[in-house]
């Protein structure tokens, strides 16, 4: 099951005047799907609660904390002959404590996935970056939007986020497996 919580063609994600966060604060299990102006469909998942802010305060020094989630990743579905068909990637190690960032009214980023990508608030100077550290791409590096680190500014064309549910009886299966292994393990 799922529902779509935040559209940027229908919300308002503006500098200063964003609702963004009251969309997905306190959510969970949350798909963020990007698309840029060069028609690449990119995005995260976040499997924990979003339930922390980051900011930066008067001295631009980033405060605040990120959402930490061993089960994040970063996907591509569509990459102009990059890829044939839609990739994941799994969050490192090392960089689940920075799996999701959102930010408060002042600052001008709305978002981030790992540290990887970092959407802009929109504005007339809407330029994302994509830093591809954080995530385990391999030799995929430009893979969601075709530029390297060097060369990285992309526009947001359009941003969904999408919350998805657990049926009761995907939710029984699950409780079922953590049971049986938790008596494997007790063995």
């Amino acid at each position: 099951f799922k529902e779509l919580l935040f559209d940027s063609n229908i919300c308002n994600w503006s500098e200063n005047t964003s609702t963004f966060d009251k969309y997905i604060f306190g959510k969970e299990n949350l798909i963020f799907m990007i698309e840029d102006t060069d028609n690449n469909v990119f995005g995260g998942f976040i499997n924990s609660k979003i339930k922390s802010y980051c900011y930066q305060d008067e001295n631009n020094v980033r405060k605040g904390r990120n959402i930490s989630d061993s089960k994040s990743f970063i996907f591509s579905l569509k990459s102009n002959g990059r890829s044939e068909k839609p990739v994941k990637f799994n969050i490192k190690l090392n960089k689940q404590n920075q799996a999701f960032g959102l930010y408060n009214n002042n600052d001008k980023n709305l978002f981030s996935l790992g540290g990887d990508v970092i959407i802009k608030k929109a504005s007339k100077k809407n330029k994302c970056i994509c830093n591809g550290e954080g995530y385990k791409y391999g030799k995929k590096e430009d893979i969601l939007t075709g530029k390297t680190r060097e060369e990285n500014p992309f526009t947001v064309k359009r941003i969904q986020v999408i919350q998805m549910y657990e049926t009761e009886e995907q939710k029984r299966i699950r409780e079922e497996k953590e049971r049986i292994k938790i008596e494997i393990e007790r063995q």
